[in-house]
């Protein structure tokens, strides 16, 4: 691959997962700032032995397939005690993953990324505010620029899209096309709709976390298995 440095994009699309066409192509970033892509970056940043996302379909038969491994995550049909820790980063840099094997599922990040590729994205990273830099980065050097932005928002409905996912992409978009960023502003509004959207306790505790800006060094890069298992490697580490 002949890579061109420091490539700077002129338009970027993002699109709800509802707006995406039959068929995808390039790179597709995926963003789930709440949770699922922050915590794959912190996953990849402590080095685990192995980062599988699972699905309703998959995930019985892989959690009973790797009985060492720690199930992490949420799901609406899925009791709590399914999972050794929930969903919340709070939850889940309260345990030691290093060296892990993890299998994670999400509400709505890990399930967007499996959309992507049963539309037939060709490569699909994660994004999130712990990683932008890294993200950029990358995304600058590589040679595909058919690259398309796509936040998670709540797979439950399409008239509430969440700002946070839409405020890491439009702030990705912005870098990568050159333009100034309104940090102060732009985690501002990420705060106030979170106290207003989910669990402000939880949010207290989590939106901390998830705004550490560039805290992690890496670049997710997922990978689609046969019988829709994903596995998550770090391109840039």
């Amino acid at each position: 691959m002949v890579q061109k440095k420091n490539a700077m994009f002129r338009d970027l699309p993002i699109l709800w997962p509802w707006e995406l066409p039959e068929r995808l192509s390039g790179v597709v970033v995926v963003i789930d700032v709440y949770a699922a892509t922050s915590n794959i970056a912190f996953f990849l940043a402590r080095q685990v032995a192995q980062l599988l996302l699972v699905n309703n379909e998959s995930v019985h038969r892989v959690k009973h397939q790797h009985k060492g491994a720690l199930v992490i995550g949420e799901d609406f049909s899925l009791p709590d005690d399914f999972f050794d820790t929930g969903n919340q980063p709070h939850k889940t840099e309260g345990i030691d993953v290093s060296g892990k094997e993890i299998i994670y599922m999400s509400n709505n990040g890990t399930r967007i990324i499996d959309l992507a590729f049963r539309k037939g994205a060709r490569n699909v990273i994660t994004t999130s505010f712990l990683n932008m830099e890294a993200s950029v980065s990358w995304l600058r050097e590589i040679s595909e620029h058919d690259v398309l932005l796509l936040p998670a928002g709540d797979v439950r409905t399409k008239e509430n899209p969440v700002t946070e996912d839409m405020a890491c992409a439009e702030t990705l978009r912005d870098i990568l096309m050159g333009k100034p960023v309104d940090w102060k502003e732009r985690f501002r509004e990420v705060e106030e709709f979170m106290l207003s959207y989910y669990n402000p306790e939880h949010c207290k505790l989590d939106i901390p976390i998830i705004t550490d800006l560039n805290r992690y060094p890496v670049v997710p890069l997922c990978h689609w298995k046969r019988d829709g298992l994903i596995s998550v490697s770090a391109a840039r580490q």
